[in-house]
């Protein structure tokens, strides 16, 4: 087969991304319309580090936050808070690590997340990321599937204290 391409090169386009992202917003896209979504949700690929839709209601970033060291988190968040609106928010969804020195599945998490280079954060780091970004942490939301939402808006938003 010589136009089949080589482990190396398939590696490559892995990485590029590019079939990667549309095969993902592809099932995201199925998953949304089979829950009667579609209207109220829209799925873009693309780059977080450049860019992101302007003026949704809600940027949800499920388990991505804690693949990244605190600069290139910072990034996100603040690519995100370039393209929110007024009203807008940012909902990070992730194990938090609790205060002490209790057992917990998002301290584990966080010893495993040092071979790729990620991090489980606590809602005081979230915090500070959050407010280097220009956003403020509004709430924190545990759920019952052990992580929790991280919500923040805008600084300076009215009624928002920085």
């Amino acid at each position: 087969m010589p136009d089949a391409p080589s482990g190396k090169q398939l590696l490559q386009q892995f990485f590029a991304g590019s079939w990667v992202t549309q095969a993902v917003a592809d099932r995201t896209r199925a998953s949304i319309a089979a829950l009667g979504l579609s209207g109220r949700c829209r799925v873009v690929g693309g780059d977080f580090f450049s860019s992101v839709p302007s003026g949704a209601d809600a940027y949800v970033l499920r388990h991505v936050i804690h693949d990244w060291r605190d600069p290139e988190a910072v990034t996100i968040l603040r690519v995100c808070r370039e393209a929110m609106g007024p009203q807008s928010k940012v909902l990070v969804i992730e194990n938090i690590i609790p205060p002490g020195n209790e057992p917990s599945f998002g301290k584990w998490l966080d010893l495993m997340m040092l071979l790729v280079e990620g991090r489980e954060r606590t809602e005081e780091e979230y915090g500070r990321l959050f407010a280097e970004a220009g956003l403020v942490l509004t709430r924190m939301v545990p759920t019952t599937a052990g992580v929790s939402v991280v919500e923040g808006v805008c600084s300076g938003r009215q009624g928002i204290e920085e």
